[in-house]
This record gives C-alpha cells, structure tokens and sequence, in this order.
C-alpha cells in the first residue's frame, strides 16, 4: 500500500487519514474472519441427541453407585482397621500377662529347686514324689473334666426307619382312588365320576359312530378337571349260520385329564392335606385301609413332597402307588397303558 508523507501542521506530526483507514479496514476484516470461522466451527459441532443423553445419564448413575460401593468399602476397611488395632492391643496385654507368669514360674522354678538342694536323700526323694504326684492329679483332673464334657455332649441322632420288603401288585380299578401332587400341592383326580359321564356321552353319540370312525369330545369340569377323550368304531368280521358279517365294536382310544382355572392353585398343600379337616383326609375316610390303592400321579417339583404322603399313606395302611409324569404331560389313560403297581 502506498504511504502518503506526513503533514507537518503547526510543528506537530499526524499520521495520514489514509493510514489510519487502512488499520481500521484491517481489523474489521480479521473480525469478519474470525465471526465466519467460528460460525463453522459451531456448525461442525454435533449437537447433543437423545442417546447421548441416555449416555451421560448412566455414566453419572454408575457413577454415584461406584461412589457408594467405594463409600462403603472404606467404612468397611476403617472398621476393620479399628478392629485390628483393638486385638492388637489385647494381644499386647494378653503377652505382658504371659511374659509375667514366665517371670513367676522362673522365679518359682529356681526357689523349688533352691529349696531341693537343701534337703537329704529320704527327703529330696519323697519330696519328688510329691511334686509327680501333684503333677498326675493335675492331669487326671483335667482328664475328668474331658470326660464330663464329652458325657454331656449329645450326639445327633439318626434315625433309622425298617420297613419291610414292599411286594409290588397291580390296583384294582374299582379299589382305586387317585390324586395329583404338583407344585407341592395335592388334588384329587375325578376320573371315576368323569368315566361314568364318558359312558353316557358314548352311548348318546353312538348314531354319530356309525357314520365316522371316531370322534373326539371334552366332559366336565369336575373337581378342577375336564376330560378330553378319544373314542373309536371297531369293525369284526363275525360269522354266523353260515353267513359271514361285521361287528362293530366301540373303544376308548384315549383320555387326558386336563386342569381348568389357576393349575398352579389347584389342591392343597402339603400341610394342609395332611390335617385331619383336609379334603385329601376325608376322601381317604371314604376307602378301607388294606384296601383301596392310592395312585399319586407326581410332577419333578415335588418329589419330596410324595416321600412324605407316602409315609403317611403307609402308617395309616393304604397301599401307595407313583405314576410320575413330565411337565406339560398331562394326566392320561389309555387301554395300551398299564395298571398303577402298587406296595
């Protein structure tokens, strides 16, 4: 840039307007500068989104636990420390205790083998004979006092049950009452009263029979469960007066007892079914001991459970019988399944 020479006015020397112009422009132009590469810089900042939040929220969370879990590690530590200068200090006293009984029987020590010296043969002899003899009193003193408290101790008993060798035989169907123990819970499974109603439904379906080669139904519910079943058309071929000809036959394919309502609240449990009021009592009142066969169907969960019905089952002269099942198996019978085996 081109400088003009100064103006002397009145012996004073000013700087031309055109100098001063030119810092001005100057300076506005770095402003300009510097307001476009900070509004850049600004643009180039990514703002804070909701994840990033999300962020520093759990930081600052793990944070205040971390603070807390050291918080209680150091209290932690300061009470231990506490602790160990307390027993330190003990140990301290406890040791200046033994170091002054040492101090004693040292001294006690030399005066009784001062005292020795000084007497005869006959009496330096009968006096070690009475200091073994103080000795092995001590001794059987503390013997004695090992034996009182070993007497006193009473060890744990274990009791052991004998029962006799269980002869296993299969239940008669009519001297059979079942139950189903679940979830620690016992329930009485009607399959008498829903057989019954099975036998009904057949015979008003028979019609329904001759058309299709089985049909299926649902009956109940009873006593918490309804019964699913399967029933079959059966065609032989019969002769008779010499003419040949088909008869037909009706079977029981299959039958699934299935829980109606809250399965998991169905029954009683265990402590309840073995008080005297308890459903699972007065069903039992109603079969002869030595008689009736009492079938438990019993999930994985309570195994236990049936260990402790079968004893009771057992002293009060029922016969018992397990059928465990899988979870999500339902009850079921069928003329290919087997009887309940009973001991």
């Amino acid at each position: 840039m081109r400088r003009r020479r100064r103006k002397i006015e009145n012996g004073v020397s000013v700087a031309g307007q055109d100098s001063f112009l030119d810092v001005v422009s100057n300076m506005v132009g770095i402003l300009i500068i510097l307001v476009v590469v900070a509004g850049l810089r600004a643009k180039q900042t990514p703002d804070m989104t909701r994840e990033a939040d999300v962020k520093v929220a759990e930081a600052s969370r793990k944070y205040e636990q971390s603070q807390q879990a050291f918080g209680k590690i150091r209290d932690e530590c300061e009470e231990l420390s506490a602790r160990f200068q307390l027993m330190r200090r003990q140990n301290q006293i406890r040791k200046a205790e033994y170091d002054r009984f040492m101090h004693y029987k040292t001294q006690l020590d030399n005066a009784t083998r001062s005292y020795a010296e000084t007497l005869g043969g006959d009496s330096q002899a009968a006096w070690e004979l009475r200091r073994e003899f103080s000795e092995i009193q001590a001794e059987l003193d503390e013997l004695n006092q090992r034996k009182e408290g070993i007497a006193n101790q009473k060890p744990d008993a274990v009791v052991l049950e004998n029962r006799p060798t269980p002869i296993s035989r299969n239940a008669d169907e009519e001297k059979e009452i079942q139950f189903r123990l679940k979830n620690g819970r016992i329930a009485f499974v009607p399959f008498p009263q829903l057989i019954d109603r099975l036998k009904i439904s057949v015979m008003q379906r028979r019609n329904e029979l001759l058309n299709k080669p089985r049909i299926e139904g649902t009956l109940g519910p009873v006593e918490g469960f309804q019964m699913e079943y399967r029933v079959a058309r059966q065609d032989l071929p019969m002769e008779m007066a010499n003419e040949v000809g088909t008869r037909s036959m009706i079977m029981l394919e299959e039958c699934r007892m299935i829980p109606v309502g809250d399965d998991a609240a169905l029954g009683e449990s265990l402590a309840d079914a073995l008080k005297s009021s308890s459903q699972f009592r007065t069903r039992l009142a109603g079969c002869r001991q030595n008689e009736y066969t009492v079938t438990v169907w019993v999930y994985p969960d309570s195994f236990n459970e049936y260990q402790t019905i079968k004893d009771f089952l057992y002293h009060n002269g029922y016969r018992a019988a397990a059928r465990p099942l899988e979870f999500g198996y339902p009850i079921s019978a069928s003329p290919m399944g087997t009887k309940s085996a009973n001991q």
